[in-house]
């Protein structure tokens, strides 16, 4: 991988941050032992590692050792609820896992068996983590780029995970393209917003740290935006965050005065409000939409240059290496449809062919099908119009409404379910509604264990029914109309 070469030669701190700091030699030598200890315990190249921790120096070690070893890094969200961790388990059969802190540490022993753990905070028959640090350094691998390098999870319409797989090359071809983008160098200093698990955390892990640049990481253990600190944001130079965290800076005053010579919006769709309010408090910045999924990574950028007009930025013009068409329903170009991409960073199928991805064979190239609506403006860019089907964007955190509907499966006295999306598109929402002979306040308690927290309703009713139209579908535009009076609450 360009990545490694790249931090095998260069020299500095690569995260610095208060008391948070990581030099080169100390992440290669990291690396090198932590997958030295792996191998020496039977792991071999491709077998899969869960790894999770707050954003800090061991955690990026972690993830590098996966790397150089030639190990399949399954990055996961220390807030994710047990039964998803327990399902990405089963997906991935991991063979051993790597955890950072105890709250890390707690979710993976809970999740499922692996042969070895190695955690800072070990139970007996587990590995100290210092001790792992210095085992006898193996010998980085030399895997094709074909070679899968990390799994990413999300969830589709059922509920259950499904692993992205993202490959050595491609992620070279993403990080080399940021690095130029961004003109990253040894002055640069990249905040670390995103959580390790999510594509656009490649940019600050794996295009700054090519780049000779230094990562700040949002402040251990983060909850808020108010953990991001103002001494932090002071120093950076390139910030990448969603719509969301970046609008909360600008409302809390953080970045005033700031140095950002760059601002990397991801996500979720970014209000045009959102990019005038940035041009007025940092003019002289960059500033970038991103637009990608979890199965494509990047697909297409918007840079603002010039006035902004409109609800939402666009999503811009294609990456270098994407192919980016509109189709219709019959999977015909056209002016308006579905958004469907093909490139070298676009997973091949989810991880074990346990799921069914959605493909169209266009001019002789395999393109996956993103379920997003858009078209082409005359001006060449592309421009997103919502979603073909029931996903949803949350603080950057893919929703299916599917989903949520799955979870009310196994609350008992629930008979039936539909879950609802409302409010503007920079503030999205889910509403639940119920029928059947249960409390609401039981309901929300069993999707507090299965859901992530940002996938939980902001309001749950119970109906005596669900409505339904003429053809006994369940009428989701009448659930809309109940929903869209009130937000927020709980209420029977």
């Amino acid at each position: 991988m360009h990545i490694l070469s790249a931090t095998a030669s260069r020299s500095g701190l690569i995260m610095a941050d208060g008391g948070q700091v990581l030099t080169a030699a100390e992440l290669r030598h990291g690396a090198a032992s932590l997958a030295g200890y792996l191998g020496s315990r039977g792991l071999r190249a491709g077998d899969r590692v869960v790894l999770s921790g707050p954003r800090g120096p061991e955690t990026l070690v972690a993830l590098y050792a996966c790397w150089y070893g030639g190990f399949v890094a399954a990055p996961l969200e220390a807030g994710l609820p047990p039964d998803r961790i327990r399902g990405i388990f089963a997906e991935c059969a991991p063979s051993a896992a790597l955890a950072v802190g105890s709250r890390a540490s707690q979710l993976l022993r809970r999740a499922g068996p692996v042969d070895v753990f190695v955690t800072t905070h070990p139970q007996e028959g587990e590995e100290r983590w210092s001790t792992a640090l210095v085992a006898p350094p193996r010998p980085a691998a030399g895997l094709s780029d074909d070679a899968v390098a990390s799994l990413h999870f999300t969830s589709g319409s059922t509920g259950e995970a499904k692993g992205v797989p993202y490959t050595r090359g491609g992620i070279d071809v993403f990080v080399d393209f940021w690095s130029k983008t961004l003109d990253l160098g040894r002055s640069d200093r990249v905040v670390w917003a995103f959580p390790m698990a999510y594509a656009p955390s490649l940019i600050p892990l794996g295009a700054a740290l090519a780049a000779g640049a230094t990562v700040v990481p949002l402040a251990a253990a983060a909850a808020s935006v108010g953990d991001l600190s103002r001494a932090a944001l002071s120093s950076a130079t390139v910030l990448l965050g969603v719509p969301a965290l970046v609008a909360s800076l600008l409302d809390r005053g953080d970045l005033n005065g700031s140095g950002l010579r760059a601002i990397v919006l991801a996500g979720e769709p970014v209000p045009a409000a959102l990019a005038r309010r940035l041009r007025g408090a940092l003019p002289d910045a960059r500033l970038i939409n991103l637009y990608g999924t979890t199965e494509c990574n990047g697909v297409a950028t918007f840079e603002v240059t010039g006035p902004v007009d409109g609800s939402h930025l666009p999503a811009g013009r294609p990456l270098p290496f994407m192919s980016v068409r509109i189709v219709d329903d019959e999977g015909a170009e056209a002016p308006e449809g579905e958004v469907v991409v093909a490139g070298p960073t676009v997973m091949s199928g989810y991880w074990g062919d346990t799921h069914r991805a959605s493909w169209r064979l266009i001019d002789g190239q395999r393109h996956y099908c993103t379920g997003d609506r858009g078209r082409w403006g005359p001006d060449g860019l592309l421009h997103l119009l919502g979603r073909g089907d029931g996903q949803l964007k949350i603080g950057g955190h893919r929703v299916e409404l599917g989903a949520v509907e799955a979870a009310c499966a196994d609350v008992p006295g629930v008979d039936e379910s539909a879950a609802v999306a409302v409010g503007p598109a920079d503030a999205r929402e889910v509403r639940l509604f119920v029928a059947g002979d249960v409390a609401v306040d039981d309901v929300a308690a069993c999707l507090r264990r299965t859901l992530p927290a940002y996938a939980q309703p902001a309001r749950i009713d119970r109906l005596e029914a669900l409505p339904r139209g003429p053809r006994g579908k369940v009428d989701r535009g009448a659930l809309r109309r109940l929903a869209e009076p009130s937000v927020g609450g709980v209420a029977s």
